[in-house]
């Protein structure tokens, strides 16, 4: 079982604070905390965020998605998922209730949207990739499917979009779709997926994302089938360790 974890930040700390609180305070505390937990990935929305080809910055519907971002190093729009500062994943956790997530994460998080979720690994291949020089980025982008599309049928969309994923996103090392099993949180927005890819490097983001213009169109038009929406977040990450005698201490970042 895992939770998907999505923060915003307090109004009056700066990105890098609330970053070092995460990273340094918060994410280790509930690593020793967390009934049955196995694994703590911290995902943190840069601030200046990394640069973005045109094709990902400017292929957004302003209606309906966004990029999280932190533009004057501020929040200026609390509890709305364009907001996020953070994700954090929690594996092999024995249900965590959201309150008690909040009690732990209370003084620097303005808004906590906690989801239970289940992860189909369509690519691992970043063990050989990821080197502790490289900065990498890894995308997140919950997503909701078309509200008139049957659940079965937005299920089996997602699943046959994986081939052209791969194929087309070949700068990433690692694609997991995962799929929301419940919504933890009253506020949480109700998603039905978070895509997930690592990229080695913003270079691989960058000039990877696609292989082509045609690819780009071949990808907007099988998403438009079944993806309503989603914010997206380039997040640098971080592994905390969780089973080795240090306990909450970050063993790969980038």
């Amino acid at each position: 079982m895992a939770e998907w974890v999505f923060l915003s930040a307090r109004r009056d700390w700066t990105q890098a604070r609330f970053a070092q609180w995460l990273s340094l305070e918060a994410a280790p505390r509930l690593a020793r905390t967390a009934p049955g937990l196995q694994r703590c990935r911290v995902h943190l929305v840069p601030n200046p965020a990394p640069q973005l080809p045109g094709f990902l910055s400017g292929e957004l519907n302003p209606a309906s998605e966004a990029v999280a971002h932190r533009p004057d190093d501020t929040l200026a729009k609390p509890n709305s998922p364009a907001d996020y500062a953070a994700a954090v994943l929690l594996d092999g956790t024995d249900n965590l209730h959201p309150q008690f997530l909040g009690n732990l994460l209370g003084e620097g998080v303005l808004a906590c949207h906690v989801y239970r979720a289940t992860a189909t690994v369509v690519k691992e291949a970043c063990g050989a990739q990821t080197t502790p020089s490289a900065q990498g980025i890894t995308y997140l982008r919950p997503i909701t499917f078309h509200a008139d599309m049957a659940p079965s049928a937005a299920r089996r969309s997602w699943t046959l979009h994986a081939p052209l994923a791969v194929r087309t996103h070949v700068g990433a090392c690692r694609y997991v779709q995962w799929w929301i099993d419940a919504v933890l949180s009253p506020q949480g927005p109700p998603i039905a997926g978070i895509v997930e890819m690592r990229f080695p490097s913003d270079q691989n983001l960058a000039q990877q994302f696609f292989t082509s213009e045609r690819a780009r169109q071949d990808i907007a038009r099988d998403t438009g089938h079944f993806i309503a929406g989603g914010t997206r977040l380039y997040t640098r990450e971080q592994e905390l360790d969780v089973l080795g005698g240090g306990v909450g201490n970050i063993t790969r970042s980038g």
